[in-house]
């Protein structure tokens, strides 16, 4: 706003009612003003991109008057991050070789004010799958088995395992927590070094999408908000029916595969 200072002239003299509603209207205009700085600055949100990609993209905000696109840096492929602050209904842009993908901003939610967002770039992939090999009978049998993590249900959260699976912190990882018909545990790597770090490096829980659990559905096991590290679990085969409802109730279940 600017204060514009004009020659001085003899004024008309106004009633005090009018003098009054003069007033009150500046006070209501002033007020008004003020109200519209306080929520365009509270809707303001930090975003943290995750590329998942295995090749790097620059990122632009997409100006929705003329469609021109403006950078905002390039993101590192395979986990590479970028964290700028944005505000909902913003839209982002990024060139998948070729193939022009874009994301954004979602309504702010109550849970994200402390926190901020997380999104992840997959180029329009839906799910990224992690093929993990199991042994069993002290290592001379193994089996494979496929995990489907979600781009999209558990951003904070899917970014981290993947990060952990890159790292090759699983790798030798035991399945310490096996309870039939309810779940199976992992988490606690092989490493020392590399589990006494990540045992302290916690991540915020994800607002929760309200998806409800299934068998085969993994997430994070955690002991408070924004407690999640390394140990995740898998539902198991005939989980009743109550059990897979009250999955999720805590702010740290969500579900990322």
């Amino acid at each position: 706003h600017s204060i514009i200072f004009c020659p001085q002239r003899k004024m008309r003299q106004f009633s005090p009612r009018i003098k009054q509603t003069s007033f009150l209207l500046s006070l209501l205009l002033l007020w008004n003003i003020a109200v519209g700085v306080a929520a365009e600055d509270d809707s303001s949100v930090s975003v943290e991109f995750f590329n998942e990609l295995p090749f790097q993209v620059e990122l632009f905000w997409e100006n929705p008057t003329d469609g021109s696109k403006h950078s905002q840096g390039a993101i590192a492929g395979r986990g590479g991050t970028l964290i700028i602050n944005s505000y909902p209904g913003h839209r982002f842009v990024y060139d998948a070789l070729g193939s022009w993908q874009s994301v954004e901003i979602s309504p702010l939610l109550e849970a994200e004010r402390e926190v901020g967002k997380a999104i992840i770039l997959a180029g329009g992939q839906e799910s990224i799958q992690v093929r993990c090999e199991t042994s069993v009978k002290g290592g001379t049998e193994y089996e494979e088995m496929d995990i489907l993590v979600h781009t999209d249900w558990s951003p904070w959260g899917a970014s981290r395992f993947l990060e952990l699976v890159r790292e090759g912190y699983y790798n030798g990882c035991a399945l310490n927590r096996v309870v039939p018909k309810f779940l199976t545990q992992f988490g606690i790597g092989a490493n020392y070094e590399a589990r006494t770090v990540r045992r302290v490096d916690q991540i915020p829980d994800d607002p929760p999408l309200n998806i409800q659990f299934q068998v085969g559905y993994m997430s994070y096991a955690g002991s408070g908000p924004h407690s999640r590290t390394s140990e995740v679990f898998i539902v198991m085969p005939e989980t009743h029916a109550h059990q897979l409802e009250y999955f999720g109730t805590n702010s740290w279940e969500t579900p990322f595969a």
